[in-house]
């Protein structure tokens, strides 16, 4: 019985006899039961983020009015805030138009915006900790701040950095997964011979990355999904996919080969999902997702001049490990008590 509410643990009494109701007119009986369950209602209304069935939904609805007509029913009491199981979601209400729009200036920021003011500085490469600064932290950091400043004009800080829908605590396992493969794949040899200002450059550009992708498809694009109604099967599936599709931009500086890259970022994007959920925040799976570009940039030709290094596949394997992992155990991530009616997170 501990951690039940009042009335649920009334009803458990009554319901096994130890419970004695005293002997009050039948009138004022009625009444108390119609408050009851007009708070019931209520409180499916606040959990309602994912959506009732349109049957079920007519029923409820049904139920209410003829609540709303029983003489005995305080809707004073009912309405009252200590009453309240939980507040109701609140902010702005964000379409997939709007969404979309939003998901376009992030990317034009970091596109135009890190041409433009690499034209500014007079860097082109990132070779240096110069033009890391100006190709990558400026830039990355222009598009943070749009990011959390979305967050903060929809309302949504609560539902963007925490995470209520937790799945089974054997999940844990991807962000072990993911960092042990982060620790392998840096080149810590290569990252040695370019000083501490370049690492700390680089590693401030990549959680950048990290904390204003997640904040923008796993923050922003998952409550949207969320207060769209979709059930959290549909809310991995396309927020991983969008976040493969906005990488698609690739193609135009990489070709057909961005189109694969787009299939393993859709995979790498459901890792960081669970992440979010497993940890209940969006703060771990932004900085393994920043460390997990961290560790890849590290063993990279592009950003440090040099040979190929052979601990960055590390990173890569852990795709097909993870994959694999979550294909067997699919049926076993979501708690065994989920039900329909979770609690909707709060603002």
């Amino acid at each position: 019985m501990r951690g039940e509410s009042p009335p649920d643990r009334a009803i458990f009494l009554w319901r096994a006899g130890l419970l004695q109701l005293p002997s009050v007119p039948t009138g004022a009986w009625f009444g108390a039961v119609a408050q009851l369950v007009a708070r019931f209602v209520r409180i499916e209304e606040v959990r309602g983020s994912i959506p009732l069935s349109s049957t079920s939904r007519k029923a409820l609805l049904l139920r209410e009015e003829r609540l709303l007509r029983c003489p005995g029913l305080n809707l004073d009491a009912v309405n009252a805030p200590e009453h309240e199981a939980a507040p109701r979601i609140t902010g702005r209400h964000l379409s997939y138009l709007a969404f979309a729009v939003v998901v376009i200036v992030y990317l034009a920021i970091i596109q135009f915006g890190g041409h433009l003011i690499a034209g500014w500085g007079d860097e082109g490469d990132t070779l240096t900790t110069r033009g890391v600064v100006f190709t990558m932290v400026i830039p990355l950091g222009l598009a943070l701040a749009f990011t959390y400043g979305v967050i903060a004009a929809l309302g949504w800080w609560r539902p963007a950095i925490k995470d209520d829908r937790p799945v089974n605590r054997w999940v844990w396992i991807v962000p072990v997964i993911l960092l042990a493969s982060i620790l392998l794949g840096i080149d810590y040899s290569a990252l040695s011979e370019k000083g501490w200002l370049f690492i700390i450059a680089l590693l401030v550009a990549t959680q950048f990355v990290g904390w204003g992708e997640e904040g923008m498809f796993r923050g922003i694009g998952v409550t949207m999904l969320r207060n769209h109604g979709l059930r959290e099967g549909r809310v991995a599936l396309w927020s991983s996919l969008i976040f493969g599709a906005v990488h698609l931009s690739n193609i135009f500086g990489h070709g057909v080969s961005a189109i694969p890259q787009a299939i393993m970022v859709s995979l790498a994007g459901y890792f960081f999902y669970l992440t979010r959920r497993v940890s209940g925040s969006n703060a771990l799976n932004s900085v393994l997702h920043g460390l997990f570009d961290f560790a890849l940039l590290s063993g990279s030709a592009i950003v440090l001049d040099q040979h190929g290094y052979i601990g960055s596949f590390a990173p890569i394997l852990a795709y097909p490990i993870l994959a694999i992992i979550l294909l067997v155990k699919r049926r076993d991530i979501e708690p065994s008590h989920r039900t329909d009616h979770a609690v909707a997170p709060r603002t």
